[in-house]
């Protein structure tokens, strides 16, 4: 079951279509939806033992190879696409269809009722040759006539643009009380998190904010240290515990647990800690403010 060539294979729906069209074929799931992937595990062990600076191209690469011209992107016919979507799933009468955006449990529930999924949204890659992912609104007037073109063969639809800026937003930097660097963090690609001080309702807190996201791939973590055991300070042990989420390494940021809250080092070693993680980023453009007030329209409860 071969989804249309133009549907990146590397997304959540392509992935979550293939494995329970597979389940209704009466099949499990292979890596990436595809059998023939089983005869890489030698290669995705080496490629793992790979370091970082290396391994990144490799991504974007894999990735990036589903790219199509633009050309071949505005002559697309949608329906076309979505109709090869469909045919993946076994022809038969189902008791219901469900259409509506990616989501794991809900590829489950429709297992368990036997009916077929249909992604809301599906990602087409495009080849944009010679743009720099830390030029979004340059790519953006890049594709305009692109995306134009889709747009007038296909009016029933509606496009979004998603640049992918390079940064792979898979890590976090813990900050604690005062030790802070806005400098090394966008530097690192890293999302921050303040915590107010090292003690339980902080931890609490982060452990709150680590179960509302996807989880990250590695978590750097600061503890100011205050000289003294007082009521309510979180153990190293309960912020190893939280470090243990991160997906590859959790790491303490400049300070020893063994010596924590005596530490004396932390204020010094917090900075070399963040400095030391690799690969850096070329520092970003600031955002627009308008920005901001998008992101508290949409993110501000309403009173009353």
């Amino acid at each position: 079951m071969k989804l249309p060539s133009e549907v990146a294979g590397f997304d959540s729906a392509s992935a979550m279509v293939v494995a329970l069209a597979r389940f209704l074929h009466g099949q499990d799931t292979p890596p990436m939806g595809k059998p023939a992937f089983r005869a890489l595990h030698p290669v995705a062990r080496a490629a793992s033992l790979l370091p970082a600076r290396v391994q990144e191209p490799l991504y974007s690469l894999f990735s990036g190879a589903e790219g199509k011209k633009q050309s071949q992107v505005a002559e697309l016919d949608l329906d076309s696409v979505y109709g090869g979507v469909a045919d993946a799933y076994p022809r038969r009468r189902y008791p219901a269809v469900v259409i509506g955006s990616s989501g794991g449990s809900l590829v489950h529930l429709c297992a368990a009722f036997g009916v077929p999924w249909l992604p809301q949204t599906l990602l087409l890659p495009v080849q944009q040759k010679g743009l720099s992912p830390d030029e979004p609104r340059r790519a953006v007037h890049a594709l305009a006539g692109t995306a134009r073109a889709l747009l007038d063969r296909n009016p029933d639809v509606v496009l979004h643009h998603m640049h992918d800026r390079g940064l792979a937003g898979d890590r976090l930097f813990v900050d604690s009380f005062m030790l802070l660097d806005p400098w090394w963090t966008l530097r690192a690609g890293a999302a921050p998190y303040w915590s107010v001080f090292p003690v339980e309702p902080s931890l609490d807190e982060l452990h709150r904010y680590l179960d509302s996201v996807e989880p990250y791939d590695h978590i750097q973590l600061a503890l100011f240290c205050h000289g003294a055991d007082t009521a309510g300070m979180a153990t190293p042990d309960q912020w190893r515990d939280l470090l243990s989420r991160a997906r590859i390494s959790g790491t303490f940021g400049g300070v020893s647990p063994r010596r924590y809250p005596r530490d004396f080092r932390t204020s010094l070693g917090f900075q070399d800690a963040l400095r030391a993680v690799e690969p850096r980023h070329p520092m970003p453009e600031p955002f627009p403010i308008a920005a901001l007030d998008q992101f508290l329209s949409r993110n501000t409860p309403l009173s009353g």
